[in-house]
């Protein structure tokens, strides 16, 4: 069993490295995109420079919806700092209008997934294949949950050899130190990697994961 554990872990580790390699380096960007995005767009970011006040919101989505019309409205992104701009989401198709919150005055209007992080963020959800690859990449993550899982069995130390299980031979062969690293690397992030691949499936499978959860703690879907 531990062979046949050993030939799964090694193939499909192999075959979706490429995917986890992307996936993760994706993430890892969508996580500074306001940043990135302010920086390749400056047009759509630059509002009025005032301190922060609540905006009239009442009074942007009256002129959006008179603008877009008959496209809705559904969804206003309140801007997170002073500068920054407020972003409306308009649909038919999905639009991303940015509008200065104090002069009320459109920046831009740009597609929905538009521009690099856009296409990031497409690419790391939907595969750029809607939801049929957003299904996909929730089946994959779903498979490499089983990854992580035959890892921990297959690292798991006999009685009194916790400490090796946990050193790494740095004066080995280069063989030998690529695998203890990955051994002991593994076992190390695996919470945080446990943690991102499981919340990742529960976005992805959103109505039984509420079904699920309300069913347990009670509450609405």
């Amino acid at each position: 069993m531990r062979r046949g554990l050993k030939i799964a872990h090694r193939w499909v580790g192999l075959t979706l490295g490429l995917w986890a390699a992307a996936t993760a380096a994706t993430g890892s960007l969508l996580v500074f995109s306001d940043a990135i995005d302010a920086g390749l767009n400056p047009q759509l970011f630059q509002a009025t420079p005032a301190a922060y006040q609540p905006a009239d919101l009442d009074a942007i989505a009256a002129e959006l919806r008179e603008r877009f019309a008959p496209a809705p409205l559904t969804a206003l992104r309140l801007p997170p700092a002073p500068g920054a701009p407020l972003v409306a989401r308009v649909d038919a198709p999905p639009r991303d209008v940015y509008v200065d919150p104090v002069t009320q005055a459109i920046l831009g209007v740009r597609p929905e997934h538009g521009g690099a992080m856009g296409w990031l963020w497409d690419f790391h959800v939907h595969l750029l294949a809607g939801e049929i690859g957003e299904t996909v990449a929730g089946v994959l993550a779903l498979v490499f949950l089983g990854l992580l899982l035959t890892g921990v069995v297959l690292w798991w130390p006999r009685p009194r050899q916790w400490r090796k299980a946990l050193s790494i031979h740095w004066r080995t062969s280069r063989l030998r130190l690529w695998f203890d690293l990955h051994r002991v690397a593994g076992i190390l992030t695996l919470p945080l990697l446990g943690c991102a691949v499981i919340t990742g499936l529960m976005l992805v499978f959103h109505a039984p994961t509420t079904a699920a959860l309300t069913g347990a703690f009670g509450g609405q879907s």
